[in-house]
């Protein structure tokens, strides 16, 4: 077996990073953000999230609220079909969670 090298790491031009140029929060908006984009949920997890049923969720993709990832939605003859085999987004449950939420100020009206 050869013997390993050590790497080198090299300096950025301009010097050191300055300490605390990331927080903590930057972060983990950025992970929600990797999340939503990449995670899919199922009917049941979307129906879930709003306490409602796998069906309520399907007809959301139906709707065209949500927007389905994978082949199991299609377009036919009645408009979009779907099953329970279908694959929901999270970016789109998050944007529909988004658009139904009531600031506090409204909440009087």
């Amino acid at each position: 077996m050869a013997k390993k090298e050590p790497i080198e790491f090299k300096q950025r031009a301009g010097g050191d990073v300055p300490r605390g140029a990331i927080t903590l929060a930057e972060i983990d908006a950025v992970k929600r953000a990797f999340i939503e984009r990449n995670l899919s949920l199922s009917p049941e997890e979307a129906g879930a999230i709003f306490g409602k049923s796998a069906r309520w969720a399907i007809g959301k993709v139906k709707d065209g609220v949500f927007i389905a990832i994978d082949g199991d939605a299609r377009m036919g003859d009645n408009g979009l079909q779907a099953s329970r085999g279908v694959r929901i987004t999270a970016l789109s449950v998050a944007a529909y969670r988004m658009s139904i939420t009531i600031s506090p100020e409204k909440w009087a009206e």
